[in-house]
């Protein structure tokens, strides 16, 4: 009889088998932990954002940008002279989850000058 075929032999290669799979999630948790999982990077946003919104848009051209984009935003803020967006839950950084917050600047005539974009962590 071939070990393979004893019980024992069988009983044997589930443990195995089943302690190779247990290690290969565990490592995929550490992996998912250490580096996180992107949702919306800010680089790819901020290409986005350089594509589709010349420097120089007017307010509505902006507002109409970030509804096409199914972004949140605060409309014109005529005070600060900007518009504020954002994108809850960004990314997942070990167990900090993230967010994109996005400021839209426009000068005295209403039209846009700089825009920035950055991705905030909470850490627990």
């Amino acid at each position: 009889m071939n070990e393979k075929d004893k019980p024992e032999g069988k009983q044997r290669a589930r443990k195995l088998l089943l302690a190779s799979v247990v290690g290969v999630l565990f490592l995929a948790c550490v992996v998912v932990f250490v580096h996180g999982i992107r949702r919306v990077d800010p680089k790819d946003l901020q290409a986005t954002i350089a594509r589709g919104l010349p420097l120089g848009s007017n307010q509505q051209t902006v507002s109409r940008f970030l509804d096409d984009q199914h972004m949140p935003h605060s409309g014109y803020v005529p005070q600060f002279r900007r518009i504020y967006a954002g994108i809850g839950r960004s990314s997942v950084v070990g167990m900090a989850p993230c967010r994109i917050h996005i400021y839209f600047d426009f000068d005295a005539d209403g039209k846009l000058v700089s825009y920035k974009v950055h991705e905030i962590c909470d850490f627990l």
